[in-house]
């Protein structure tokens, strides 16, 4: 396990998905982007801080709520990402 990846165990969940989010700390795991390739994943500086839902949302291992878009699920991943970059950067880990 990367220190980035361990850094994320009781942080906040930075995706915070509508009607899905669980605001468990102790549920946090470092999501990473979909679409890197097969049994591959991007860089953990290029992650978001999630919570065990949102993160089973954000796979397609849980369905998205009811009007909540594939997009709108994207651009909040986005955002988490950021948030979780400038947590990481704090913690001189990127």
């Amino acid at each position: 396990m990367t220190k980035i990846r361990a850094s994320a165990r009781g942080e906040d969940c930075t995706l915070n998905f509508p009607g899905i989010c669980s605001f468990d700390s102790l549920k946090v795991v470092l999501c990473h982007r979909n679409g890197a390739g097969a049994e591959m994943k991007s860089e953990d500086h290029d992650a978001a801080y999630g919570c065990f839902d949102c993160h089973q949302v954000l796979d397609g291992q849980a369905p998205r709520p009811s009007g909540f878009t594939r997009e709108a699920m994207l651009d909040l991943f986005e955002r988490g990402v950021l948030k979780t970059q400038a947590i990481l950067r704090r913690k001189k880990l990127i």
